[in-house]
C-alpha cells in the first residue's frame, strides 16, 4: 500500500525559487542584490535551511517577474519513489488557497 505525506515547505518554496532564478539565469549574487540580503541567505531559502519572510517571498517574486502564487502553490516531484520497501508517492502539486 502506498503511504502519502506532504513535503517540507521550506524544500518546496527553495526549490522554486531556484528554479525560476535559473530560468532567468539569474545567479544568487545577482538575486540578493535585487532584494537586499546576502548570497548566502538565498543559498539557504534555496537550499530549504531557512523560512523566507513575506517581504523576502514578495520581494523574491518580484525580482524574477513571477506571482508569489507560483512560488508557493506547485511542487515538482517525482511521482513514486522506493524508500527501504515501501512504495512512497509523493503529493504533486499543494495549492495554497
Amino acid at each position: 500500500m502506498a503511504e502519502y505525506f506532504f513535503v517540507d515547505t521550506n524544500k518546496l518554496v527553495g526549490e522554486r525559487v531556484a528554479f525560476y532564478r535559473n530560468e532567468r539565469k539569474m545567479t544568487q549574487e545577482k538575486l540578493a542584490e535585487t532584494i537586499g540580503v546576502t548570497r548566502k541567505h538565498i543559498n539557504e531559502i534555496e537550499m530549504g535551511k531557512v523560512d523566507a519572510t513575506t517581504n523576502e517571498l514578495c520581494k523574491i517574486s518580484q525580482a524574477l517577474s513571477v506571482n508569489v502564487e507560483d512560488i508557493l502553490s506547485t511542487a515538482q516531484f517525482h511521482d513514486i519513489n522506493i524508500v527501504g520497501d515501501k512504495e512512497v508517492r509523493y503529493i504533486k502539486s499543494i495549492k495554497v488557497s
